[in-house]
């Protein structure tokens, strides 16, 4: 694939990104809206213990299959504009059926009795069929996704993830215009979301497959000794990331405080899920995976890979660092707002999760180095390093509920990210050239723009004036201390160059 295709692609990429995204965006805000007023809180707190347990399903089944494709499914392009898929595409969707079939059967064998003494609340236990289902329905439409996604066709998985979203919205507003919303009903309506989704995405992959011309070459696939290699310690570490991660601390939340305390902390990760949804290196992961792994390839990648690290840290961090401020001055305020005053303090809560959005961000982009590099062992041992937070999450669970579930999700994120990095330095060395100056100058900026949290008082200002006043010192104190240096900007201005149009991302320190 030359050049002049493979910059068409990426900005074909982001077109459909930034349509399909804010679509599903604005989908699944109003969807969260609708649920957290119109359902009790004790239902609303089951529905987020359903989502965890499928989220749970849906990762601990994949068997490394995901992290297979992300690595050796790849599609190239002719000079027509043919996009070629590359890889053992069919075999791993064959197998990600299975891997997914299994768990979802051996739920549907097990008593609601035995489910309700083990802890899941009756009102789910009696609804296991449709959990299986959206189990079977929804990791099979994530899996189409990451195949898309991998061979650089993000219209196609912009498409199904926009229509299972929406299609759970129109469902819950149909059931609303009939009567009181219930658990089973939403349920129902995820049923049929997500089968759509899985449906009209595996026929969109169909359609691509036997459109290319060279349909009967695509099956090449690398030695399989070479892909297990890889994808059983990604996905060893994947396993044990499920012991501290946010759905299992859902889990405990709701084990340890019960259902309307797990409401709280529900609604406002649901709330701080649309900014990680939306950060650089989960929308532009299509993107960005490609580049990592062809820096990977070059003489110079101990040069540049330090550079793409600390460039996609600092765009995710652009983002966080105004709403985290944003939330500690007013997120009282926008929640109660949002919730029509059904969780009127959990601002902090909201605030917490999200700064630790800012070791997610640092995460997820160690995680891509560490793909680029074929290199599963160092997130392996950080996963195993963070599981220190499921006993802390217990005890801050007791102590301060929602908000201690909170402190237990940045402090798992912050002990992984310490880990991997260290690995990573001490075993190559070559992370050495990170600009940790521009990153400490974003954080400087973040505290600055707390500053109208001492006129509080005297003003007596609105939580809402607050809350974006101090979004909007965010940016301005970043664009005063230039984080950004000579050769990010070079590569932003090549990758993406509308970037370059924003006034505040300007030259910092020299590269």
């Amino acid at each position: 694939m030359n050049a002049k295709t493979t910059s068409q692609r990426v900005r074909q990429s982001m077109f459909s990104l930034l349509i399909g995204r804010p679509l599903s965006a604005v989908g699944g805000l109003l969807l969260l809206i609708l649920l957290s007023r119109f359902l009790a809180p004790v239902e609303y707190g089951g529905y987020f213990a359903a989502w965890a347990l499928i989220e749970i399903v849906v990762l601990a089944s994949n068997c490394g299959l995901l992290h297979a494709v992300y690595r050796f499914v790849h599609a190239s392009e002719s000079l027509s504009g043919e996009i070629r898929p590359s890889g053992p595409v069919w075999r791993l969707f064959g197998w990600r059926v299975l891997s997914l079939a299994l768990p979802a059967l051996l739920l549907c064998l097990l008593s609601p009795s035995w489910l309700i003494e083990r802890g899941l609340a009756s009102a789910l236990a009696a609804c296991v069929p449709w959990l299986a289902a959206i189990m079977l329905a929804e990791g099979l439409a994530r899996f189409i996704e990451a195949i898309f996604d991998s061979m650089l066709c993000q219209g196609r998985s912009q498409l199904t993830l926009t229509l299972r979203t929406l299609l759970r919205l129109g469902g819950v507003a149909l059931l609303l215009m009939q009567g009181p919303l219930t658990l089973v009903g939403v349920l129902l309506v995820e049923v049929f979301a997500t089968a759509a989704g899985a449906l009209i995405g595996l026929g969109l992959l169909v359609q691509l497959w036997f459109k290319s011309a060279v349909a009967s070459s695509a099956t090449a696939a690398p030695d399989l000794r070479r892909m297990v290699r890889f994808s059983l310690p990604a996905y060893a570490a994947q396993v044990l990331g499920l012991g501290y991660g946010p759905d299992a601390l859902k889990l405990v939340l709701a084990g340890v405080a019960g259902s309307a305390v797990l409401a709280v902390f529900g609604f406002a990760y649901s709330l701080a899920a649309v900014v990680q949804r939306y950060m650089p290196a989960n929308l532009l992961a299509g993107v960005f995976r490609p580049v990592f792994v062809a820096a990977a390839r070059r003489e110079d990648a101990a040069t540049v890979l330090p550079g793409l690290v600390g460039l996609c840290v600092k765009l995710n961090w652009l983002l966080i660092l105004p709403l985290l401020a944003a939330a500690v001055l007013g997120g009282d305020r926008v929640l109660s707002l949002v919730s029509g005053g059904a969780y009127p303090q959990a601002g902090i809560t909201l605030a917490l999760i999200l700064a630790g959005l800012l070791m997610v961000a640092v995460h997820q982009t160690l995680s891509l180095y560490c793909l680029a590099r074929e290199d599963s062992w160092p997130p392996l041992f950080a996963t195993a390093a963070s599981l220190v937070a499921l006993p802390a999450g217990i005890w801050l669970a007791k102590t301060w509920g929602a908000a201690g579930i909170a402190l237990a999700f940045g402090l798992s994120e912050l002990v992984w990210s310490v880990v991997c990095y260290g690995i990573l330095r001490h075993r190559q060395g070559i992370l050495r050239g990170i600009d940790f100056g521009g990153l400490a100058r974003m954080l400087l900026a973040v505290l600055l723009a707390l500053c109208p949290w001492l006129l509080r008082d005297w003003f007596a200002l609105d939580g809402l004036l607050l809350g974006g006043l101090a979004g909007g010192l965010a940016l301005l104190a970043c664009w005063l201390l230039r984080p950004f240096c000579a050769q990010e900007l070079q590569w932003l201005q090549t990758v993406f160059p509308v970037l370059g149009r924003f006034v505040f991302i300007k030259e910092g320190a020299k590269a």
